[in-house]
């Protein structure tokens, strides 16, 4: 029980310092804190979006949890009829991502190699690339990442597709 009441608080510090709320810094390492009184918007070449720092916080948190993030062009859907009742099925793709959190410098190198404009576009569009599979499935996360606007033909944010009859 101990256990499980430890996961759950763990969870929500997680959910809670991932939203970007008051407070939170007492929770930030002092490289992190460093990271964050150095942060600038001139710092970053000038796309859609201005680069905020919980953007570079949940790249961070993410490459020392090895996410996944749902790639809604490969997911599969399915409807069927079992007797008389309506059924649906969906087949999620999850994808690693790890070109994205393998490149990244650490927190304690991140100011200085994302001046760097070529590991900073190559950053900033594969960052776009994940918030725009997640867009409008599940819009919590990488918010306001957008380097090109997602309907820019080419740059589109991905939907799900229709769901295919199973008989």
């Amino acid at each position: 029980m101990e256990a499980k009441k430890e996961l759950i608080n763990s969870f929500l510090t997680i959910c809670y310092l991932l939203s970007e709320g008051d407070g939170q810094e007492k929770f930030w390492s002092d490289k992190l804190k460093e990271l964050y009184s150095k942060h600038s918007f001139s710092d970053f070449h000038q796309f859609c979006d201005l680069v905020l720092f919980h953007q570079i916080f949940e790249s961070l948190f993410r490459q020392v949890a090895i996410p996944y993030h749902v790639n809604i062009s490969e997911t599969k859907r399915w409807s069927y009829k079992a007797k008389a009742t309506p059924m649906y099925m969906d087949m999620i793709i999850l994808d690693e991502c790890r070109y994205l959190y393998d490149w990244m410098p650490t927190t304690g190198m991140f100011s200085n190699a994302i001046k760097d404009i070529e590991r900073q576009l190559s950053f900033r569009f594969a960052l776009d690339e994940v918030a725009k599979h997640r867009r409008w499935y599940n819009p919590e996360y990488f918010f306001g990442t957008a380097v090109v606007d997602h309907f820019t033909k080419g740059f589109s944010a991905k939907t799900l597709k229709p769901r295919e009859a199973i008989e």
